[in-house]
């Protein structure tokens, strides 16, 4: 992905009347919002599998940050689990990752500045492919749905 300085989008922004902005990695950087799930996650897993959570962090966090799928699916195979035991973990860190409420990212510095102007002279639009409570999750912490039809 392409990062442009401020000035040069602003510029490149300027030539059109409707702008499609992503969320993640573009409106703010997704590693803002995945580091302290996944911290949120290990300290779970650290109760129910007896393993530090910095231990468990570490291999969550490159799980994640190398693009792999299915992240606590892999962590847990590799932990001597009863099958019943892997599936609910495996449910149960999903659930804890989505449901995270990410309070950090209130304070990201993202273009919210650029949005307040760009939204009264555009049409702003906002696409994603992330699971939809976690975004929605998302938007609502960085404050920027005002800014998006």
């Amino acid at each position: 992905m392409k990062i442009f300085k401020k000035s040069s989008l602003r510029g490149k922004i300027n030539k059109f009347n409707i702008v499609i902005f992503d969320l993640d990695n573009t409106i703010y950087d997704e590693k803002e919002f995945d580091v302290p799930s996944l911290k949120n996650v290990s300290k779970y897993l650290e109760k129910k599998i007896n393993i530090n959570n910095e231990i468990i962090f570490k291999k969550l966090k490159s799980l994640r940050f190398k693009k792999k799928k299915l992240i606590f699916n892999r962590f847990l195979q590799n932990i001597k689990l009863s099958k019943t035991n892997y599936k609910y973990l495996v449910q149960k860190t999903v659930k804890i990752f989505q449901e995270y409420e990410c309070n950090e990212l209130k304070n990201i510095d993202s273009l919210k500045q650029d949005l307040r102007i760009y939204c009264k002279t555009k049409k702003l639009y906002l696409v994603t492919r992330g699971q939809k409570s976690r975004q929605k999750k998302k938007i609502t912490k960085l404050g920027i749905k005002k800014f998006f039809k």
